[in-house]
């Protein structure tokens, strides 16, 4: 199976059901976790990870080994996943639930996005934008090149499609790289914060054409920025036999 086009992926997140205000945030995290290939099952440690969200056998196993014997394939499958992914998503959702009950400050506060690697990694850039220049002992500068490059890129094929159209007026999920002043997102120009677009922090990024591409052997991240996007359509073959309902039984 081929990665899916943007207008494929965006109908597979409203067929498994993410609500419509959480498309945008959806969509980017699928991008920049399997630059929309339903079929990656390794990260870039080289984890066990799990179709288009990249679910962890780690933490998530219990979900997977829900789908039946052949989880290995159905966990693969488009909607699946994204179901998967969209029950990670209100587990975390509930645990902000548990922690304003219990008075756990700290637990009621955490961002339920903070289940994809990727999004920690924005946040990571938003506090410190050095990474970007330096990295850090974590991981090599390249990495978090890649990050705030898939970060542009994504946002560009979100604009692409109906998506922007959908959410219009709504409160949508905002992404990181926020800079409350709003100065630097205006001098942006081309993410106006008005429609949902993306807040930049300090200082001033480069534009995703001004960043050099990396060679892939030279970058620990999954360069899904160098992919060439032309829009064409692809085959999007129906989900495994049995696939949509098996998922449908664990949410």
């Amino acid at each position: 199976m081929e990665p899916l086009t943007k207008d494929e992926l965006l109908d597979v997140l409203i067929e498994a059901g993410w609500p419509t205000e959480l498309l945008r945030k959806a969509f980017m995290i699928a991008w920049m976790e399997s630059s929309f290939d339903p079929t990656k099952t390794k990260d870039y440690k080289g984890e066990e990870t799990y179709g288009l969200f990249q679910i962890t056998t780690s933490n998530h196993i219990e979900k997977l080994e829900a789908l039946g014997e052949d989880w290995k394939t159905l966990a693969l499958d488009p909607v699946t996943n994204a179901k998967i992914g969209l029950q990670v998503y209100k587990e975390r959702v509930g645990w902000n639930e548990a922690g304003a009950a219990s008075g756990d400050h700290e637990l009621a506060q955490r961002d339920p996005w903070l289940a994809w690697t990727s999004y920690k990694a924005q946040q990571m850039i938003g506090d410190d934008y050095s990474l970007v220049k330096k990295g850090n002992s974590d991981a090599g500068a390249e990495y978090w090149q890649g990050i705030e490059k898939n970060t542009m890129h994504a946002n560009d094929l979100w604009q692409q499609t109906k998506g922007p159209s959908m959410t219009q007026g709504m409160n949508i999920e905002e992404n990181t790289f926020e800079d409350p002043s709003n100065v630097l997102s205006a001098s942006q120009g081309k993410y106006p914060t008005t429609d949902g677009g993306l807040k930049f922090a300090a200082p001033p990024m480069t534009t995703s054409s001004e960043l050099p591409a990396l060679p892939p052997e030279e970058s620990s991240f999954e360069p899904a920025f160098m992919q060439d996007e032309q829009n064409q359509s692809r085959p999007f073959p129906p989900p495994p036999k049995g696939a949509i309902g098996a998922a449908e039984s664990i949410m």
